[in-house]
């Protein structure tokens, strides 16, 4: 069987993303987290005899992340002939299309919800995607840390409030060439601001959901090639192969890896794709959150009111959730804001 049904090369969200960026919750109605806002300013210099002033204060606020739902079907009729035949190769020919089918649907669904964001707070279905972590501002002035609120969503990303808590961004940029002194040198800038670190020698002693840095950049194709042609045209020892970084070019030693998903000539493809984006994305402080139980979940029965029809049911609870959005970072092309 050969498979045509879709334009992109590859579905980076659920070939990959999903799979190495996830993890399990026993349960809860939703997904909750804490943030520490400031500090007690009770560190200070002393002398002898000093009355100690004991400093207390609030520095934590909560966020939560909904649980949403995705699913998937296949449903046969028992009647149908390729499951009434004795030819063996007929029958699995035709299990593995339907499979197939279904499969693809949910990868596409995945790939859609990966790449984007509900369009307001009142869209209580469609799960968070990399828009709702990795924001741009409605009109844009200077690169910084003015990633805020997500559009549609007043509260702010995870309900926590970038006006109320401004350190809760993520950091934006801008270029206008694929070049060393334009593109690249945001891309330092970017990779420079959002490398946060805990101030404490060895590690914070709070308990969080770091799994220490882990950087990753996306983009589309238009963007990967042109790095390519850079990365090529500083080395001089590339020998006679014309394609020497496969599809990706490194930065810091980290691939700019293509996602098709953000390419605007395909037939389907992500909101931001004619703007050029790479996103900065530390899987340190982000991860797919499921629902234990709920990560692919099959069910196969009998459908309502027809008793020779059986469906296939795939079924996932999940959420994509970030922590800290001062170590994701985002850049576009100058025409997007």
């Amino acid at each position: 069987m050969t498979e045509l049904s879709t334009d992109l090369q590859k579905c980076v969200a659920m070939g990959e993303l999903m799979r190495n960026h996830k993890i399990t919750h026993s349960g809860g109605d939703e997904l909750e987290f804490f943030i520490m806002t400031t500090y007690t300013d009770s560190a200070e210099n002393v002398g002898l005899y000093h009355v100690d002033t004991p400093t207390t204060g609030d520095v934590l606020t909560s966020g939560t992340i909904p649980w949403r739902a995705t699913t998937a079907n296949m449903s046969w009729d028992l009647q149908e002939p390729a499951l009434n035949s004795s030819d063996e190769v007929r029958l699995l020919r035709f299990a593995d299309l339907k499979r197939a089918s279904m499969r693809t649907s949910l990868a596409m669904r995945y790939e859609k919800n990966t790449w984007g964001k509900p369009a307001t707070s009142a869209d209580v279905v469609t799960p968070y995607g990399f828009d709702m972590w990795a924001t741009y501002p409605a009109a844009f002035t200077a690169a910084g840390f003015v990633g805020v609120n997500p559009a549609g969503f007043t509260s702010g990303a995870g309900s926590v409030n970038s006006t109320t808590y401004p350190r809760w961004s993520n950091y934006y940029a801008q270029y206008s060439a694929i070049e060393q002194n334009d593109l690249v040198d945001t891309m330092c800038d970017v990779f420079y601001e959002t490398n946060f670190e805990s101030p404490i020698p060895g590690g914070n002693p709070i308990p969080d959901y770091s799994g220490g840095i882990q950087h990753a950049i996306y983009s589309n194709w238009t963007v990967c090639k042109a790095l390519r042609h850079l990365a090529r045209a500083q080395n001089d020892d590339l020998g006679a192969d014309l394609m020497p970084y496969h599809l990706s070019a490194l930065f810091n030693g980290v691939p700019v890896t293509p996602v098709p998903f953000l390419d605007d000539s395909k037939d389907e493809y992500s909101d931001l794709a004619a703007y050029d984006p790479l996103y900065f994305i530390d899987w340190g402080v982000m991860k797919f959150e499921f629902l234990s139980g709920w990560d692919q979940r099959e069910s196969t029965k009998e459908a309502p009111n027809q008793h020779l029809v059986v469906t296939t049911h795939v079924d996932s609870r999940y959420n994509l959730a970030c922590r800290d959005r001062r170590r994701l970072g985002l850049i576009t092309l100058d025409t997007l804001c």
